[in-house]
Parts: structure tokens; C-alpha cells; sequence
């Protein structure tokens, strides 16, 4: 039912159609992975996280804080390198191993650097054990606070706990897509230059303190309190970086600096780039401009992701090889064609697949993933589980450059 809403929704709006989709910005008021598809193809969303999706732009944004104490202004006059009485505060249900694991550590360690460490768990989730005030002045009056996986990639107290202050303590785990920026919620989820705002101008490594496992939680964050330098240099920073993750409200409307401000940047930005692309004479008009994907490359299972994006800078320019296409390109060992028998041979060798990408096929961004599906079905039969033919389905991104049609 909901899904029919939506639709029913995105075919009330009388100018979105084929040439203005991507001039419209659609809020999608939790992340993206709570949302229906429908609205996580359109080109442009704000979120608060989740995963990114192929030929989307999502800028992820902070969440709302409305106390008072947490306004631009209030966070000018705070006393972000000041000493504080708590080592460790932790607030959150044991909804997970590695957050029991983490809770049973604390209660092992009743002080890290002569400061006590409190755990708090929620129960049942919405059971809070001291009142929302008193965790707010905790949040400020401690050095660490751990941020360790829930449901999904997007948590608040990370954000309670960054603008109070109190450094978040994060696991970092290998990220999907060769991204070099860690995971903080899970191995192989997208790293947190995906799932958390603003990663062009706040850089999260130099305040957030991140973990290979619960372990190291005790050992790092007792070296740490032995180093003031490094513990000024992390909260400083945070400093520099708090009222990028705020609103202005109310008389602070129009406060500069803060997530309106870096908003209206992200989409600047995304707007710079469309109009580049459209003024492109091969980017179809008013259309994006999406690239063949590279006919001539043959990717081995072995290929590193660094001889893809060689490829692409050498087929395509080293200045327009961050175009969602080549990016996809360069990180999909599933991007390949092949030529002729000795090249389909190489295939058979690397153990690959010999399908390519559905040459005659056009999706709109409003193409549902089971359109997609139906089309490679009918196109290659039963076969279509495979991991290209997946990878066709979900990615927008697979289609050739000519005229746009469903």
C-alpha cells in the first residue's frame, strides 16, 4: 500500500517528468534504507545515511537538534577542549553481540585513567534508565563515547554524543566497493563517507577514534587519556566540525556555517556538475550523460580496482572519470564486453560469465528494479541470477547513451 502511495504521490507532481528529474530534491525523512524504491532511484534526495544507490545523489544530512544548548551560538561559547570527570559514557540497548560485548567489558572496567566509565543500557529500547537532561550533561562531561552497531548505518547518538563534545569511539570494518573510508556499522556495508554528512568538508578521522574490535576499546582509550596533545588536537577538531552538524533554528535561522549552510553547498555542487554535464555536446542535451561501458576493457576476476580506474582515466580523462558510470565501471568487476574467441577465452579462463550489459535497453531513474528484472529475464532466461545480470538490474546506470525512453 505504501508503495501505491508513493506512485501515486511522484504522479501528482506536475513538473516532474523525464527532463526535470533531476532538478528535483526529494527529503526522505530517515535513511535511505527505510524508503521504497521509487523514491531511492529518483536522481537527488537528502537522507540521513543508509546506502547509496546507483545514479543517485544522496547527501546525507544530521539529524535536528532543537535544545537549546546545541544552537550555533551556544556551540561558539562551549568548551570543547576542557577537562572532563568521565571516561567512557555509553547509552544504548544490547540490541547487539558486539554491544553486549562492549557493555561487558565496561562493567569489568570500572576506570580507564583514574575517570569512571558508565554504561547505560536501554531497555526494550525506549526504557531509559537516567532522563534525556541528565544524558546530555553525561554526553558533555565525558571523553569517549562508543558508537557501536544497531540497525542500520545512521545512529543519533553519534551526533548527540560529537556535539556535546565527547569523541565517538567507533569499530571500523573493510567497506564494500574498494572505498578506502572504513565502515563504521558493518564489514562491507558503505564506508562513512557515504553514511555520514558532509564528508567534503568535515574529516571525521581526525576526531573520531575508531577500533579493529571491542577488545581494543581499553587499551586505546587508556593510551589516549596518557596523551593530552592528541586529546586537545581530536576534540579541536570536533570543534571545527560540531556546527556543520547542527541547524540554526528559530532566531539562529539564518546562523552561517552551520548543516543549512553545508546543505546549500552540497547542492551547489550537484548542480554545478549537472549543468557541466548537459552542456556536454555528448551528454544528450538536457539529459545526463551516461557512457557505454567500456567496450573494449576485459576485466579478470583478478583485475586490482586500481587498473579499472587507470582504464577509465585513459579511455574517458582523468577530469570526468567521477561520473557515476565510470566510477561503477572502475569498481564492478562485472563492467566488462568481450570481443572475439581468444578474448572470450581469457574469460573462460578468469571464470567469468561472457553476458553483456543489455545493449538495447533505456530505464529512466523511475525504472523500478522489477522492471529491470522482468526485461534481463526475458532477455537471458533463467541465467539472470547471475552476478552481472544482477548487478544490470540494479543499477540504473546500465543503459546506453541515446534517446531516453521506458
Amino acid at each position: 500500500r505504501i508503495g501505491n502511495d508513493v506512485r501515486r504521490m511522484l504522479g501528482s507532481l506536475d513538473y516532474l517528468n523525464e527532463t526535470t528529474v533531476e532538478r528535483h530534491l526529494f527529503l526522505l525523512t530517515s535513511d535511505t534504507m527505510n524508503h521504497k524504491e521509487e523514491l531511492r532511484n529518483m536522481p537527488l534526495y537528502v537522507s540521513l545515511g543508509g546506502a547509496n544507490y546507483p545514479g543517485s545523489t544522496n547527501i546525507v544530512i544530521p539529524p535536528p537538534n532543537t535544545e537549546p544548548d546545541y544552537q550555533p551560538s551556544s556551540l561558539e561559547k562551549f568548551d570543547w577542549t576542557k577537562p572532563r570527570n568521565v571516561a567512557v559514557f555509553f547509552m544504548a540497548s544490547d540490541s547487539s553481540p558486539l554491544r553486549q560485548e562492549a557493555f561487558a567489558i565496561m562493567e569489568k572496567t570500572p576506570t580507564i585513567g583514574g575517570l569512571p566509565v558508565e554504561g547505560h543500557k536501554i531497555v526494550g529500547r525506549r526504557n531509559f534508565t537516567i532522563s534525556a537532561q541528565d544524558a546530555w550533561k553525561k554526553y558533555r562531561d565525558s571523553y569517549f563515547c562508543p558508537v557501536i552497531e544497531g540497525d542500520f548505518p545512521f545512529q543519533k547518538r553519534f551526533f548527540d554524543a560529537a556535539v556535546s563534545g565527547c569523541l565517538p569511539v567507533v569499530l571500523a570494518f573493510p567497506a564494500s566497493d574498494c572505498n578506502p573510508h572504513k565502515s563504521w556499522f558493518r564489514k562491507g556495508w558503505p564506508g562513512y563517507n557515504d553514511t555520514l554528512p558532509f564528508p567534503s568538508s568535515v574529516d571525521y578521522s581526525r576526531f573520531v577514534v575508531q577500533l579493529e574490535s571491542v577488545e581494543d576499546m581499553v587499551p586505546t582509550l587508556t593510551s589516549l587519556l596518557e596523551n593530552k596533545t592528541k586529546i586537545t588536537a581530536m576534540q579541536s577538531a570536533l570543534s571545527r566540525a560540531a556546527p556543520k552538524l547542527v541547524y540554526g533554528l528559530g532566531e539562529e535561522l539564518m546562523a552561517s556555517g552551520d548543516a543549512f549552510d553545508e546543505i546549500l553547498g552540497e547542492l551547489e555542487r550537484y548542480i554545478s556538475q549537472l549543468d557541466r554535464r548537459n552542456n556536454n555536446p555528448g551528454g544528450g542535451g538536457g539529459r545526463r550523460k551516461f557512457y557505454k561501458f567500456c567496450p573494449d576493457c576485459i576485466w579478470s576476476a583478478t583485475t586490482t580496482c586500481a587498473g579499472r580506474v587507470q582504464f577509465i582515466i585513459d579511455t574517458y580523462g582523468a577530469a570526468d572519470r567521477t561520473s557515476i558510470a565510470e566510477t561503477l565501471a572502475a569498481q564492478k568487476p562485472q563492467c566488462r564486453t568481450y570481443k572475439g574467441d581468444e578474448d572470450n577465452a581469457f574469460a573462460a579462463a578468469a571464470g567469468a560469465a561472457t553476458y553483456e550489459f543489455c545493449h538495447e535497453c533505456v530505464w529512466t531513474p523511475g525504472t523500478s528494479c522489477g522492471e529491470r528484472a522482468t526485461f534481463l529475464s526475458d532477455e537471458y532466461g533463467k541465467d539472470r541470477n547471475t552476478t552481472m545480470v544482477n548487478v544490470a538490474a540494479k543499477s540504473p546506470q546500465c543503459r546506453r547513451t541515446k534517446e531516453c525512453k521506458r
